[in-house]
């Protein structure tokens, strides 16, 4: 984030850190339009997306996938920092508008590797909300609602070496 706020683009850093804390798949995150954030209920309502392959905003990838996510402290200030730096927004308007979808990963790796990072993908991003959330205590079930996935199997497999490092945790617990 440090290296994408020196860049002069600030919608990579907003994107990005919008990625961290919300989970969203790419397409999703490009999808999003103001009237999607509901600022009074704190929640976020995902049902659309960005499709690269065909450069056109889309439904979501599965049933599952359509779905609303609190609206985070961080993700609220996200967002009125979006509202500061740009002046006004539109209900219609994309949140992330001055950015192409299609080139956000490589624009990510090239910021990485210019600041000495190892690569970085975007999907990185939603791995690291999945893996702090479990890190958090929440419950796996909320984590699968949070990122869309229809099985749960999807959320527990693909972080497992998080739950590895928390089963030591338990462990030690235990133990004491």
């Amino acid at each position: 984030l440090e290296a994408l706020k020196k860049e002069k683009n600030s919608d990579y850093y907003f994107a990005s850190k919008f990625a961290l804390y919300s989970g969203l798949r790419n397409g999703e995150l490009f999808g999003l339009t103001w009237e999607d954030i509901d600022f009074d209920k704190k929640t976020i309502r995902i049902n659309k997306q960005f499709n690269k392959s065909i450069n056109k905003i889309t439904t979501t990838k599965t049933r599952k996938s359509t779905r609303e996510i609190p609206l985070f402290k961080n993700l609220e200030e996200i967002t009125k920092e979006i509202i500061t730096e740009r002046g006004s927004v539109a209900k219609k308007e994309l949140l992330f508008k001055n950015m192409n979808g299609a080139t956000y990963g490589v624009m990510i790796e090239r910021i990485a590797l210019k600041n000495g990072l190892k690569s970085i993908t975007p999907h990185m991003f939603r791995h690291t909300f999945a893996s702090n959330c479990l890190v958090k205590g929440i419950n796996p079930k909320t984590i699968q609602k949070w990122l869309g996935h229809s099985e749960l199997d999807m959320t527990m497999n693909v972080y497992v070496d998080v739950l590895n490092e928390l089963e030591a945790s338990d462990i030690n617990k235990y133990n004491d």
